[in-house]
Protein backbone atom coordinates (compact mmCIF):
# COMPACT_ATOMS: atom_id res chain seq x y z
CA UNK A 1 0.00 0.00 0.00
CA UNK A 2 1.58 3.52 -0.89
CA UNK A 3 -0.02 6.38 1.09
CA UNK A 4 1.35 9.73 -0.12
CA UNK A 5 0.63 13.55 1.20
CA UNK A 6 0.30 16.49 -1.08
CA UNK A 7 -0.32 20.42 -0.96
CA UNK A 8 -2.18 21.84 -3.43
CA UNK A 9 -1.28 24.84 -5.97
CA UNK A 10 -3.23 26.99 -7.88
CA UNK A 11 -1.81 24.76 -11.34
CA UNK A 12 -2.13 21.23 -10.86
CA UNK A 13 1.52 19.46 -12.36
CA UNK A 14 2.15 15.84 -12.73
CA UNK A 15 5.25 14.58 -10.45
CA UNK A 16 7.18 12.06 -10.90
CA UNK A 17 7.56 9.13 -8.81
CA UNK A 18 5.21 10.41 -5.75
CA UNK A 19 3.47 7.71 -4.39
CA UNK A 20 5.49 5.79 -2.25
CA UNK A 21 3.77 6.35 0.98
CA UNK A 22 3.68 9.87 0.61
CA UNK A 23 1.33 12.65 1.61
CA UNK A 24 0.33 15.84 -0.12
CA UNK A 25 -2.91 17.99 -0.80
CA UNK A 26 -5.39 17.34 -2.91
CA UNK A 27 -7.07 20.55 -5.29
CA UNK A 28 -10.47 18.76 -5.00
CA UNK A 29 -13.47 21.28 -4.06
CA UNK A 30 -15.58 19.16 -1.98
CA UNK A 31 -16.14 21.65 0.84
CA UNK A 32 -16.15 25.34 1.04
CA UNK A 33 -12.51 25.20 2.76
CA UNK A 34 -10.97 24.61 -0.14
CA UNK A 35 -7.74 21.72 -0.84
CA UNK A 36 -7.01 19.39 1.88
CA UNK A 37 -4.60 16.65 2.64
CA UNK A 38 -4.74 13.08 0.96
CA UNK A 39 -3.13 9.79 1.21
CA UNK A 40 -2.56 7.64 -1.76
CA UNK A 41 -2.77 4.07 -1.47
CA UNK A 42 -2.30 3.04 -5.15
CA UNK A 43 1.25 1.48 -5.51
CA UNK A 44 3.88 2.94 -7.62
CA UNK A 45 3.10 1.51 -10.55
CA UNK A 46 -0.23 2.86 -11.10
CA UNK A 47 1.18 6.09 -9.94
CA UNK A 48 4.40 6.43 -12.54
CA UNK A 49 2.36 4.56 -15.41
CA UNK A 50 1.08 7.76 -17.66
CA UNK A 51 -2.02 5.44 -19.36
CA UNK A 52 -3.78 5.22 -15.46
CA UNK A 53 -5.28 8.73 -15.18
CA UNK A 54 -5.96 7.88 -11.37
CA UNK A 55 -5.10 6.68 -8.03
CA UNK A 56 -7.00 5.86 -5.07
CA UNK A 57 -6.57 8.08 -2.11
CA UNK A 58 -7.77 8.25 1.20
CA UNK A 59 -9.22 12.16 2.02
CA UNK A 60 -7.85 14.10 5.07
CA UNK A 61 -9.15 16.86 7.63
CA UNK A 62 -7.40 18.81 9.54
CA UNK A 63 -8.06 18.61 13.26
CA UNK A 64 -8.70 22.02 15.01
CA UNK A 65 -9.49 21.11 18.56
CA UNK A 66 -7.73 18.18 20.02
CA UNK A 67 -10.06 15.66 19.67
CA UNK A 68 -9.55 11.60 19.60
CA UNK A 69 -9.91 9.82 16.39
CA UNK A 70 -13.47 8.81 15.13
CA UNK A 71 -14.09 5.43 14.09
CA UNK A 72 -13.40 5.71 10.83
CA UNK A 73 -10.04 7.56 11.44
CA UNK A 74 -6.36 7.29 11.62
CA UNK A 75 -4.65 10.63 13.24
CA UNK A 76 -1.48 11.71 10.90
CA UNK A 77 0.96 14.37 11.91
CA UNK A 78 4.19 16.14 12.13
CA UNK A 79 6.21 12.49 11.36
CA UNK A 80 4.09 12.40 8.35
CA UNK A 81 5.05 15.53 7.10
CA UNK A 82 2.23 17.26 7.92
CA UNK A 83 2.16 20.60 10.15
CA UNK A 84 -1.08 19.82 12.21
CA UNK A 85 -2.97 16.65 13.35
CA UNK A 86 -4.70 15.55 10.48
CA UNK A 87 -7.96 12.74 10.36
CA UNK A 88 -7.47 10.22 7.60
CA UNK A 89 -11.10 9.14 6.23
CA UNK A 90 -10.18 5.29 6.05
CA UNK A 91 -14.40 4.10 5.24
CA UNK A 92 -14.51 6.07 1.42
CA UNK A 93 -11.28 5.16 -0.97
CA UNK A 94 -12.03 7.56 -3.63
CA UNK A 95 -10.24 6.65 -7.52
CA UNK A 96 -9.27 10.28 -8.11
CA UNK A 97 -6.82 12.02 -11.01
CA UNK A 98 -3.48 12.42 -10.55
CA UNK A 99 -3.32 15.92 -11.80
CA UNK A 100 -5.45 17.28 -9.02
CA UNK A 101 -2.66 16.33 -6.83
CA UNK A 102 0.14 18.77 -6.15
CA UNK A 103 2.92 19.71 -4.09
CA UNK A 104 3.98 16.78 -2.16
CA UNK A 105 4.41 17.27 2.09
CA UNK A 106 5.83 14.26 3.16
CA UNK A 107 5.50 10.41 3.67
CA UNK A 108 3.44 8.39 6.02
CA UNK A 109 5.48 6.71 8.46
CA UNK A 110 5.66 2.70 8.98
CA UNK A 111 3.31 2.45 12.06
CA UNK A 112 0.72 4.55 10.87
CA UNK A 113 0.49 2.90 7.31
CA UNK A 114 -0.34 0.06 9.53
CA UNK A 115 -2.89 1.66 11.07
CA UNK A 116 -4.66 2.66 7.99
CA UNK A 117 -4.55 -0.89 6.82
CA UNK A 118 -6.50 -2.43 10.11
CA UNK A 119 -8.57 0.70 9.69
CA UNK A 120 -9.14 0.14 5.94
CA UNK A 121 -10.05 -3.66 6.83
CA UNK A 122 -12.24 -2.72 9.98
CA UNK A 123 -14.34 -0.21 8.14
CA UNK A 124 -14.87 -2.72 5.10
CA UNK A 125 -15.27 -5.55 7.57
CA UNK A 126 -12.96 -7.75 5.75
CA UNK A 127 -11.19 -9.49 8.62
CA UNK A 128 -14.54 -10.81 10.34
CA UNK A 129 -15.69 -14.62 10.49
Amino acid sequence: MSSVIWKSRPQPIAPPRWCHEAVGDLSLSFTAEGSHPAVILSNDERCDNPHYPHVNALLCTTLRAARPAKKNEVILNGSDGLDWPTAVRCDVIYLLPKNLFQGRRGEVTRERRRAIGRKIAECYRLLQE
